[in-house]
């Protein structure tokens, strides 16, 4: 079962309640951060939050930055992908000096996360590319970062050919498995709210996908998990 569980933000309020959840709980945790889709909200300054999120990012239970990174999904201005990417730079900062992993969303933008990704001075140390939904050339260049690729319930989607390939092709130690709840539910629950315990059918579809036994993939993705968040196990 479910022994544990990060509760990733999306903007400031989310930082805020995800810590406040994770210190009431043992087995919760945060990631803290700001969601590229904050830019939509007219008053939002970028770097008015720096001081709250630092403060938030040294409890103990907060174990990366995030969701952070790049959303071109629909009609997104050049003005909008600018400041989003300044906002992502913004995340970016916070995992260097605080020294966590950072936990990337990226919708429709790989050729620009990646630039940032390889190009920035400032990139972090570890990085979690969140719900990967890249063909098995984008993972190819991922991992060439070092980058954990992190496969949710769309592998189990009819439609979703090229994310199956780029799971089969990450090897064993940059591989992990999430549920992205409550989106994103996997067959035969698709349509429905999700839940972490649903990650059990990731587990099962990853496992008969890359022809490894269930055992496996959960003692791969533990190992990795514990490598990528070490706040976890301290």
């Amino acid at each position: 079962g479910v022994t544990g569980m990060i509760s990733c933000a999306g903007s400031i309020e989310e930082s805020r309640k995800a810590t406040e959840t994770a210190k009431k709980y043992d087995e919760v945790w945060a990631a803290v951060g700001v969601h590229p889709e904050a830019i939509q909200d007219s008053g939002f300054r970028i770097y008015d939050s720096r001081d709250f999120l630092l403060k938030l990012s040294r409890h103990p239970k907060v174990v990366a930055i995030g969701e952070a990174g790049l959303d071109f999904y629909e009609n997104t201005s050049e003005e909008e992908k600018r400041r989003q990417i300044e906002l992502f730079k913004f995340n970016i900062a916070l995992a260097k000096e605080t020294g966590l992993p950072l936990v990337v969303h990226c919708r429709k933008a790989f050729e620009e996360v990646y630039e940032i990704l390889n190009e920035y001075d400032e990139a972090p140390k570890a990085v979690q590319m969140h719900c990967f939904t890249g063909s098995s050339d984008w993972a190819e260049k991922f991992l060439k970062l070092g980058c954990y690729l992190s496969f949710g319930g769309i592998i189990t989607f009819k439609n979703a050919e090229d994310i199956r390939r780029s799971l089969r092709m990450t090897p064993d130690d940059r591989l992990l498995l999430e549920t992205d709840s409550p989106y994103l539910a996997p067959e035969p629950l698709r349509g429905s709210r999700n839940e972490p315990k649903n990650v059990k059918i990731v587990i099962e579809a990853a496992a008969d996908l890359r022809g490894q036994s269930i055992e496996e993939i959960d003692r791969i993705t533990t190992l990795n998990t514990q490598r990528l968040f070490p706040k976890i196990w301290k």
